[in-house]
């Protein structure tokens, strides 16, 4: 038991100094298209901020409304 948690360790750290070395950037890290990136970066902000929160706050306060709504029509009319 000991040889196979021995083995699975060494394996691991192989396997971690491969991945290790697959990180190491090159010269020129710089992004062509940064530019471009920051702007796209951007849009998504705005959209996530008076878009998609919007919709989804809306999309809450509906289905508590209709938590609350539905039960009491069903129960008055039935």
């Amino acid at each position: 038991m000991q040889m196979k948690k021995l083995i699975a360790q060494l394996g691991f750290l192989a396997c971690s100094g491969v991945l290790a070395g697959c990180a190491i950037s090159a010269k020129d890290a710089r992004d062509p298209l940064e530019g471009w990136n920051r702007g796209v970066q951007t849009l998504n902000d705005h959209l996530d901020k008076y878009a998609i929160r919007r919709i989804n706050t809306s999309r809450s306060l509906m289905k508590a409304l209709t938590r609350i709504i539905w039960p009491r029509l069903i129960r008055t009319n039935l």
